[in-house]
């Protein structure tokens, strides 16, 4: 009874779950489609033999420690973490305090990144550039919008509750700037993760009628509303 009254408790855009990619897509070799090769976001590649993922281990661990600023509150997000394994469909392989532990680096990880994102002269950048190379930080953009790559939205809110960090980087990847300044949906449709975030801006962008002089701009510049579309596409899928 217990375990059931557990999952009444969690809310229920919590309760989705994010499955690996299937098998059929797998054996057509298409890896880069979903196998980071910088940074590994969640526990389908943690561990992935053969690559170089492990390298910026060490530095979530700094980016954990900037943001939790000391050990009481990291208990007390940890606390709030340990039933994070409802998330993924298949987890097997670590315990719930090595979760819990993973996706405290990854998610104080993708929060500066984002931070970092929004604006590329500020220190956040720069010092991830420093630490990962400038070739790595090429790959980020890619690498954190992986389907196999995502970790809960509501884990990025549990750290950094102010959500203009999340609609600022929104704004800025599909708009170019700050015109947002709300995000498109309540507390209880939040997004599985950001990749579904972005897709549901980019929506926004293409279907509400308030963003027409966006595409007229853009045909003035020979691009169609057929391009534009295809071009979010390929943003979103890598295809």
């Amino acid at each position: 009874m217990a375990d059931i009254e557990a999952i009444i408790d969690i809310p229920k855009s919590q309760r989705r779950m994010l499955h690996r990619v299937p098998v059929q897509l797998r054996r057509r070799g298409k890896t880069d489609i979903y196998e980071a090769v910088v940074v590994s976001l969640g526990p389908y590649h943690h561990r992935r033999k053969g690559s170089q993922l492990h390298l910026v281990e060490p530095f979530k661990d700094e980016l954990r420690d900037m943001l939790c600023r000391g050990a009481d509150r990291r208990s007390s997000l940890m606390s709030n973490i340990y039933e994070i394994r409802h998330f993924y469909g298949g987890a097997d392989g670590y315990t719930d305090e090595e979760l819990a532990e993973m996706m405290l680096r990854n998610a104080c990880f993708l929060i500066c990144y984002m931070h970092g994102f929004r604006d590329g002269n500020n220190t956040t950048y720069f010092q991830m550039s420093e630490r990962m190379g400038k070739s790595a930080m090429m790959f980020a953009p890619c690498e954190t919008l992986m389907l196999e790559n995502q970790i809960p939205l509501w884990l990025i809110s549990l750290i950094h509750p102010n959500q203009s960090l999340l609609c600022e980087y929104l704004s800025y990847y599909v708009y170019g700037d700050y015109r947002m300044t709300q995000l498109s949906w309540t507390k209880e449709e939040e997004p599985l993760h950001l990749l579904e975030a972005l897709h549901r801006t980019f929506l926004r962008l293409v279907e509400t009628q308030q963003n027409s002089s966006f595409f007229w701009n853009q045909g003035r510049h020979g691009r169609s509303l057929k391009q534009v579309r295809g071009n979010i596409w390929t943003v979103l899928f890598g295809r």
